[in-house]
């Protein structure tokens, strides 16, 4: 799995592609806002896309939001979500420097993740009981 913000979104295609080369198949791509993101490569299986439009001001690499698109269509599953078409996700006065700390961003993309990977047994919190004498 490999989640990006801003640049390191734009990033994390280029590790999306070094890992194509290595036969490495990516089952989920996560990006927050990216930049300047060229398209999804085929071996993401999923990607989703967080984003924020802001009208005009998405003219300007810095400020923008914009949706993503696959290399091939319908080789990628790929959801691009406009944060401020969601009452569940969008925060008011929310912009891109605000964007990945989130809390309801945070969620949607735990939710993602751990849908693709549950916790392992092992890493689930236990209780103990103690006997009182």
């Amino acid at each position: 799995v490999l989640i990006g913000f801003s640049y390191v979104a734009d990033n994390a295609f280029a590790m999306a592609r070094k890992l194509a080369t290595l036969g490495v198949a990516v089952p989920l791509l996560i990006t927050i806002d990216p930049v300047t993101p060229p398209d999804v490569p085929d071996n993401v299986a999923e990607c989703r896309n967080f984003y924020q439009s802001n009208g005009v001001m998405d003219v300007f690499p810095f400020f923008r939001g914009i949706p993503l698109k696959a290399e091939h269509p319908g080789r990628v599953k790929l959801i691009n979500t406009d944060i401020h078409t969601r009452a569940d996700l969008d925060t008011p006065g929310s912009g891109h420097r605000t964007i990945a700390a989130s809390p309801k961003v945070h969620r949607a993309i735990v939710e993602l993740v751990l849908s693709l990977c549950p916790p392992h047994e092992s890493a689930r919190p236990t209780t103990t009981r103690r006997s009182v004498d």
